[in-house]
């Protein structure tokens, strides 16, 4: 064992790298997080808070399945 009582290898294990932007506590390509970037700007000029914007997106989804 190494210093620290930890096996090597161990704990989790490095990304790919491809995902390096973070919006909403997640991580994304930089392709997707404009997306969902440029999407909630316009959704929260709209209805003036970030909750609201979400929270309408995910109606507009549950109605477009």
């Amino acid at each position: 064992m190494s210093a620290g009582g930890k096996r090597e290898g161990s704990g989790r294990k490095a990304g790919s790298g491809v995902k390096t932007e973070k919006i909403l506590g997640y991580k994304y390509t930089p392709e997707e997080f404009e997306l969902i970037d440029q999407t909630l700007e316009e959704l929260k000029a709209k209805y003036k808070t970030t909750s609201r914007a979400i929270l309408e997106l995910c109606k507009f989804y549950q109605n477009n399945k």
